[in-house]
């Protein structure tokens, strides 16, 4: 959920768009099995962890888009993502009992999971007159925690549904 803004410039006589949003995102992860002295941070046999961060997410899209009809036209788009997570929730569920450990730590450290990440990002996707949908993939280029040795980079596929209010009236085809 968020907003976006699109900007229009050519080059070598190619059309592209800057797409700019802010967007706040859900994201997370689970995991069961038993604890070991490389992972201290997994729950015990029969338990399961869920971790969620919600963050705002700074998407900067270079995108391309190719024509089909005066409604139909096909979307491609490629940039950086920036995320800063605000704060998060982490569960922890076994024998009938949850335990809510909120809120969850933020910082450097081995037991922490870092506030900012950065990524890159990857889309495909139609735009029916003023709604564009484009299914995509975030690619997290820096650790978002390391759990025992091992670090963590948040990867996701995303589906994303955006309606353009303003897009016929400022630019009609």
């Amino acid at each position: 959920m968020g907003a976006v803004g699109d900007y229009a410039f050519e080059i070598s006589g190619i059309p592209f768009f800057a797409q700019l949003g802010i967007l706040f995102n859900s994201h997370g992860t689970r995991w069961s099995g038993p604890s070991s002295p490389f992972y201290p941070y997994r729950p015990a046999i029969g338990e399961e962890t869920r971790i969620t961060i919600y963050s705002l997410q700074l998407p900067i899209n270079l995108q391309y888009r190719l024509e089909v009809s005066q409604d139909w036209t096909f979307v491609f788009q490629l940039g950086p993502v920036m995320d800063f997570a605000l704060f998060g929730r982490e569960v922890t569920q076994g024998d009938g009992i949850r335990h809510d450990h909120i809120p969850m730590t933020f910082g450097r450290g081995d037991d922490q999971t870092r506030r900012f990440g950065i990524g890159a990002a990857a889309g495909a996707g139609i735009q029916v007159r003023d709604l564009q949908l484009v299914i995509g993939y975030n690619f997290g280029l820096r650790s978002a925690a390391n759990i025992g040795a091992n670090p963590t980079r948040p990867h996701g596929l995303t589906i994303t549904a955006t309606y353009f209010f303003l897009w016929n009236a400022l630019f009609h085809r």
